[in-house]
């Protein structure tokens, strides 16, 4: 909550990157409650930032697969929950 996203198109996909990655090793992914509400709402899943601005999972996802480090696209497969399923 204490990252200010007011101009995160002017920092580029790096912020984007530092954003993905604190989910990735917090411990609030790893929870399965968690888990489980991200499953069930997937389609807009939104991380609650500084002044209370949220930011959607998806596009920082889509943002960084891409266009950012080759490391940072390969760790996105591990959100896959917050990726609404494709249906085929």
């Amino acid at each position: 909550m204490s990252i200010d996203i007011a101009n995160i198109e002017s920092h580029g996909v790096e912020m984007h990157e530092r954003i993905i990655a604190a989910v990735l090793v917090c411990d609030w992914n790893v929870r399965a409650l968690t888990f489980l509400e991200s499953m069930k709402g997937r389609k807009n899943v939104r991380i609650l930032c500084k002044n209370d601005m949220t930011l959607s999972v998806r596009d920082s996802i889509t943002r960084v697969y891409p266009k950012g480090r080759i490391g940072m696209g390969i760790f996105c497969y591990l959100l896959s929950n917050f990726l609404p399923r494709i249906d085929g």
